[in-house]
């Protein structure tokens, strides 16, 4: 089976060409190669640029068409709009560098710096994985027989392949989660994923970041952009029950312990029943709606406040919610059921 499209490999030539043309080492890290040992198909490409990634994302933009949006606080690049190929929406663009943290639950300031010193500082070994975007292109080419083929070209300083291949979630340092909490969504997201386990220090330094209240640095705006990548997984469900046994709701106190089953119950019914229709960003918002249905009237007003929505969103979500208006207390499941063919309608 071939993992990456025609699609893909045209987007990796293009890229390959420019780089030559350049004379700029441009690697493919991370969830691309993770997904190719897994046999799943992927959409994950980032580009990492040992140099200048805006610079170069502009020098791309002839060769693959599109618009580039630079974020220079953070040495990046995405370029958006694709002309040359139609089926991929955006790519981004990254320059090898290194991070440090102000404090705890702040975004990193960057720093250009060498590949191995950007995969230290990347979020989990299974992550910390490189390859040359040369040496894909050619694995790509030789009709991407066997992943055993592009094991030489990795570049894998903390052996990462292999607790991919034990189906373990290592993350690289102990204030891993401290310096950045949402990481502990993304473990979760991780281990669900690839059916695997956290590893026992990893589980520890989580345990201890949660303790220490590491979730009360970081804003609702990034709590709940976690939130929405796990909604696009296909087992979210288990990945909100693996972060509810870890107390990660305690978070946000108008989600009660005893409503998160009940929540998980409804996504799983609602998933099995309408999936196809069910994308993540529909999902998400039946979500939101969900917890609503399981809070105090008393505490909704707080709800909305904290995850700083605006009034019309707040109206829109409300006037999708009369049960609650009422006092009632609804059966959760066919709540779903009737908040998903109100979105759906719209």
């Amino acid at each position: 089976m071939h993992l990456l499209s025609p699609h893909h490999i045209k987007l990796l030539k293009l890229v390959e060409q420019v780089a030559k043309a350049h004379t700029t080492a441009v690697f493919i890290v991370g969830g691309v190669i993770r997904d190719l040992y897994l046999g799943i198909p992927s959409n994950d490409f980032d580009f990492v640029v040992e140099g200048d990634a805006p610079q170069f994302a502009h020098a791309c933009e002839p060769a693959l068409g599109g618009k580039v949006k630079v974020f220079e606080k953070f040495r990046t690049a995405k370029l958006a709009g694709l002309t040359a190929i139609s089926s991929l929406v955006e790519v981004d663009f990254a320059s090898t560098r290194k991070e440090t943290y102000s404090k705890p639950g702040a975004l990193p300031a960057v720093s250009t710096a060498a590949l191995q010193a950007d995969l230290e500082r990347r979020d989990f070994t299974i992550n910390s994985i490189a390859v040359p975007l040369s040496a894909l292109c050619r694995w790509a080419e030789q009709s991407q027989a066997g992943f055993d083929r592009l094991r030489p070209a990795l570049v894998d300083p903390r052996n990462g392949l292999e607790d991919l291949e034990r189906r373990i979630i290592r993350c690289l340092h102990e204030k891993s989660f401290i310096d950045d909490p949402t990481r502990i969504f993304r473990a979760m997201r991780y281990k669900v994923r690839i059916a695997g386990e956290l590893e026992k220090d990893t589980r520890s330094y989580i345990v201890r970041a949660l303790q220490g209240g590491c979730l009360d640095t970081v804003s609702e705006t990034r709590k709940l952009a976690e939130l929405k990548r796990i909604m696009a997984e296909s087992l979210c469900a288990d990945t909100l029950g693996e972060l509810a046994r870890l107390g990660v709701f305690s978070c946000w106190p108008f989600i009660s312990e005893q409503a998160v089953p009940r929540l998980l119950e409804a996504l799983r019914a609602l998933q099995a029943a309408d999936q196809r229709r069910l994308n993540p960003e529909l999902l998400f918002e039946v979500f939101l709606r969900l917890v609503l249905c399981l809070t105090p009237i008393s505490e909704r007003a707080h709800f909305m406040q904290r995850l700083a929505l605006s009034k019309q969103r707040r109206r829109s979500i409300e006037n999708d919610l009369p049960s609650i208006q009422s006092g009632h207390n609804p059966e959760i499941q066919s709540e779903a059921g009737r908040i998903v063919a109100d979105l759906l309608a719209r």
